[in-house]
Order: C-alpha cells, then structure tokens, then sequence
C-alpha cells in the first residue's frame, strides 16, 4: 500500500488549498528529514525481500481473472532520490503580488475563467515570491517533460544510463515536444515497454516500474505529483491515445469512467523545479547547466516561420518578450488547456525571474493571446 501512495497519490482524494500562507511553501528551515521522511541518503522503495512491495491499491483492471496476490518483482531504478532538499526562504512580496493580481485582470480582460489559471512568480534578485491558487493540480500536458528531463540527467549522474546515448532524444523532447522522444525517454528511464496485454502479474510489475518516476520526486517533497504517463500520439509505435497498459494504469476505481487518472503537477511543482535548474542544484550543477541549454528559446531568430512540430514561443510567454529578453522554457498544450514555466531575464540581469502558469480550460487554450500578454506585462512590471 505504501508504494502506491508514496508514489505520488495517483487516487486523490483530498485538492491541497488554493491559497497557503507563507509558511505552507518549503523554505530553509525545512529539516531533511522532514522533506524526506527518513534521514537516509539512499533512495529507497517501500519494501524488502521479507516485506515485498505492495500493490494492495492497484486498480481493479482484469474484470475476469483475480490477481494472485503473489508478490511481484521490481527491480529498483535510482540509487539515490532527487537531491534538493531545502530551498529558500522566499519572502512574500506586496510588489509582486500586484503583478499577481495584474495577470488576473488581464485574464477577466479576456473573459477567461481566473478559477481555472495558477500562477507561480519568483523574483531571482530579490528572493521574493507571489501566487494564485499554487497548489490546486492541472493536467500540465508537455510540461511533465521537464520532469523527465531531470530524471533521465538523475540516471546518468548514477551512472545508470550513458548521457551520449540519449542527445538525439533530449533534443527531441525538449526543443520540439516530440512525443516519439518522450516515450523512448520514459520507456528507458523506467525500464518499461509499451505492452498491449499481459497477465495481472505482468501488469502490476509494469506499474510500480513506472511508479518509480514519482517516488524519485514525492521523496524530496513534491506532493500530489504524477508523471507517469506518456504524451499522445506516439507515431513510432502507431498509438494514438494510451492503450494495454497505459491505458489500465488511467482507470480509476474511486472514480467515474470519464475521469481517469492522468498526469499531475502544480505551477508551484513547475516553478520549484526550474528554480532549481536556473540555480545550479537539480542533480548536480553540470546537468543543471546541460538542461537549461535544452530549455533555451532564441527570440532573435524567425520563430514565426511554419514548422511540424510545436512551437514554443508562438502564442506562448516568448511572444510577448522583446527580442533582447532571454527565456528558457516549457510549455504545454491541448484542446483544453495551455501551460508555461519559464525562466526569463533582461539582458543585463536586473529582471531575473520564474514564471509558471497552468490554465486547465479550453477557453484558455483556445485563446492565442493571453500567455504573450500577460509575458509582456510581468516583464514591464517587475519591481
């Protein structure tokens, strides 16, 4: 039971608050051991050989045949969790939360939902923060890519994967949100493959390898996380939405059949998360350095030009920056949402700052103006 909760509450049953003091955000006074749960440095899963893993709360998925019960065997992936564990103590900030409450004009400007948008900023320079609604959870579409980003540069910092393999991939991923990359990323990250069918044993091993994806996070504090599933399409493998086990591992038995289990993650998981990469501590300061490169976006260039891939700065938060402005982002996009996190910052460094915005509504994926926008008015508004 433990593995499926620790594994990043794939069953929610409780939404975190819309709107925590300060207090609630971690900070330096945060202990270790009250980040992690233990005060080991090794990463662990939730079991031994005398106490196997438990899969008590899988999903009920084979209608016909019982699980045996018998354990199953998982082979653990990283040696060591994700190893941030404190992080700063961000003061609240009256001049930024005035351009908080700017981007929420903005938004009823537009007549879009102001409910339905989380927004995370941190001023760099002055070690300041802001928010609406950080921990309410979106389906963050290709944002969970800077999640497996971190994680795969996790394998090869642990020596459990070679770095020189996977350049063609990360370009992929990152630079083009291609989801043919995303999938092999995820199938070598976790040691899974795509399986159509298999037995209850076959599909539980399956499901706590990718489990392990939100333990390597959940351990180090990022709560209500889930990064498990793929992004569709996958043209490679002629998939075009989850199926096999993908799609078993959506089902939901506290839940109705229209609303299965999906990727999560909260703008304050996204801000967190590119702060850490901007300043050196996600892995180790080299990878961290190698990952912002991948996130890096050239306004200079002619990125209107038509592409066949997902363009990243077109009606996202580098459309509204002017061309000095450095941005290094991820965004995410679906008929019914657009998601950004960015790390963006003036030419001479006195605008240093993460935004992160998730809008889980199709009125705020349908709307190609909004991010470039509210872009532009934070970078003019910056204290």
């Amino acid at each position: 039971m433990a593995i499926a909760i620790l594994g990043g509450g794939l069953w929610l049953l409780q939404r975190w608050f819309d709107e925590p003091s300060a207090t609630d955000l971690p900070t330096q006074e945060t202990t270790p051991s009250e980040v992690f749960e233990t005060e080991e440095d090794e990463f662990t899963l939730s079991g031994t050989e005398e106490t196997p893993l438990s899969t008590d709360l899988l999903p009920e998925i084979f209608s016909e045949t019982e699980a045996s019960g018998k354990p199953v065997e998982v082979k653990k992936i990283w040696r060591y969790r994700y190893n941030v564990a404190l992080l700063p103590d961000w003061q609240r900030s009256s001049e930024l939360q005035a351009v908080i409450e700017g981007i929420k004009d903005l938004a009823i400007a537009a007549e879009l939902p102001v409910d339905a948008m989380s927004v995370v900023l941190i001023d760099l320079n002055q070690g300041a923060i802001a928010y609406h609604q950080p921990h309410v959870p979106h389906y963050p579409a290709s944002v969970a890519k800077l999640f497996w980003m971190v994680a795969l540069y996790g394998q090869f910092q642990q020596e459990l994967l070679l770095e020189a393999d996977f350049q063609d991939e990360l370009a992929l991923m990152v630079r083009r949100s291609d989801n043919n990359a995303t999938s092999q990323i995820i199938d070598a990250i976790t040691r899974t493959s795509f399986q159509a069918k298999g037995s209850p044993e076959d599909y539980e091993a399956w499901y706590l390898q990718r489990l392990q994806l939100n333990q390597f996070f959940t351990q180090a504090g990022y709560q209500n996380l889930n990064v498990t599933q793929k992004t569709y399409p996958i043209p490679d493998i002629e998939v075009e939405e989850p199926a096999g086990f993908d799609l078993q591992m959506r089902q939901n038995p506290l839940a109705p059949a229209d609303q299965p289990i999906r990727n999560q993650l909260t703008a304050w998981h996204g801000a967190r998360l590119m702060y850490e990469i901007v300043t050196g501590q996600a892995i180790a300061p080299e990878a961290s350095q190698k990952m912002l490169q991948w996130l890096e976006r050239d306004l200079s260039q002619n990125w209107q030009r038509s592409r066949n891939y997902f363009n990243p700065i077109q009606d996202f938060f580098g459309a509204g920056l002017p061309i000095e402005a450095k941005i290094f982002s991820k965004a995410g996009w679906t008929s019914q949402g657009r998601h950004e996190v960015a790390y963006i910052a003036s030419n001479d460094g006195k605008k240093q700052y993460i935004l992160c915005i998730f809008a889980e509504q199709k009125d705020y994926a349908e709307n190609s103006t909004f991010f470039p926008e509210v872009a532009n008015y934070t970078y003019r508004n910056m204290p």
